[in-house]
C-alpha cells in the first residue's frame, strides 16, 4: 500500500508483466569498451589493443562484462522505452537490487545490438521506511547477425 492506502501495483503494472518491449538498438565502440574497462579497473590489455585481442581469440576488442554498448540515439527519429520505464508508481527512489548476466557468444567492438525486456513480476512490500515495489526484468542482447549474445535480468526496488 502506498502513504494514501492505495496499492502500489495496479492493475495497468500487472498487465506489463510478460510483455516485450520494442528493441532499444546499441552501438559497442572501441573507445568505448576501452573507457568502460578502465573506469570499472579492468586492466586485462585485450581490453584496450585490438591486436591482443585478436590474438587471443576475438574478432576485435571484446566488451568488458557488463557493457552492451551505448544506446543508438538519432534526433527526431523518437527513443522507444523499456517497459521499467513505464511503471507508474507513487514510489519514486530507485535501487538498484542486482544483475545477473548470462553471456552466449561474444560481444565486440563493431557490433551493433539489438536489447528488448521482458518484466517478469512486480511484488510489493512492507519496508522500514514504508511500502516498497521489487520488480524483475529480463533482457536479452542479439548482435548484427540476430544471434542471441547476451541475457540478464534485473531487480529494482522502488520505496
Amino acid at each position: 500500500m502506498s502513504e494514501k492506502g492505495d496499492p502500489v501495483v495496479t492493475d495497468e503494472m500487472r498487465q506489463l508483466i510478460g510483455q516485450r518491449s520494442a528493441p532499444l538498438h546499441y552501438e559497442v565502440e572501441s573507445g568505448a569498451c576501452r573507457m568502460f574497462a578502465w573506469a570499472v579497473g579492468y586492466k586485462d590489455r585485450i581490453f584496450y589493443e585490438s591486436e591482443r585481442a585478436r590474438s587471443a581469440g576475438y574478432r576485435d576488442l571484446p566488451a568488458p562484462p557488463g557493457f552492451f554498448g551505448h544506446r543508438l540515439v538519432i534526433p527526431g527519429a523518437g527513443t522507444p522505452q523499456g517497459l521499467q520505464r513505464f511503471l507508474d508508481t507513487p514510489l519514486k527512489v530507485r535501487l538498484d537490487a542486482g544483475a545477473e548476466i548470462e553471456y552466449l557468444g561474444d560481444i565486440c567492438a563493431g557490433d551493433t545490438l539489438s536489447g528488448t525486456s521482458r518484466l517478469v513480476s512486480l511484488e510489493e512490500k512492507s519496508g522500514q521506511s514504508g511500502p516498497l515495489l521489487v520488480s524483475v526484468t529480463e533482457f536479452e542482447y542479439t548482435n548484427q547477425n540476430n544471434e542471441l549474445v547476451a541475457k540478464s535480468r534485473h531487480t529494482v526496488i522502488n520505496r
